[in-house]
């Protein structure tokens, strides 16, 4: 067992690394983009694989090229001061709904039963599916689930890697 104190960290922008970890790596990263912790300042990195998709991305979210060749020599140069932040797989977005679907989100047994049958391995589908029958409220309350989940996650992965964000 670890006895370690954890490092305290202040996080500059942590609802961004949330959104970074929580994302579906499989469906929202199209640009092969990678994200770093800085584990002495607490600010985040962003690094494409490619320059020129760094340039290309930067019409939506993405960095000049140079400053993607500068965070890249940054996180290369010196490897211990950052902390690779991966996105969630795609299996983990679907294990997440099912828990929800089959947690205690509602005592209703109708209303349980329609999100259990509205689910058919797609989390897309079976949000239209119970939209289609005004079944808004498990919707929120999945969401809000997944984003606690998720938040657990992170900040044990966080703890894992000697983190205690602040």
């Amino acid at each position: 067992m670890n006895t370690t104190p954890l490092k305290k960290l202040k996080i500059d922008d942590f609802g961004m690394l949330l959104q970074v970890y929580a994302s579906d790596e499989n469906f929202h990263n199209p640009y092969n983009e990678s994200t770093y912790l800085n584990l002495n300042t607490g600010d985040l990195k962003y690094l494409y694989l490619d320059d020129d998709d760094a340039e290309f991305a930067e019409c939506e979210t993405g960095i000049p090229a140079s400053e993607n060749i500068k965070n890249r020599n940054q996180v290369l140069n010196n490897p211990n001061d950052y902390l690779e932040i991966s996105g969630a797989d795609h299996g983990t977005h679907h294990e997440i709904l099912i828990d929800f679907i089959h947690s205690n989100w509602t005592n209703d047994q109708t209303r349980k039963q329609n999100a259990i049958n509205a689910y058919h391995k797609s989390i897309g589908w079976w949000i239209k599916e119970l939209e289609k029958i005004g079944e808004h409220e498990a919707v929120d309350k999945y969401h809000k689930y997944k984003a606690q989940i998720l938040e657990k996650r992170c900040i044990e992965f966080l703890n894992t890697h000697g983190i205690d964000p602040v």
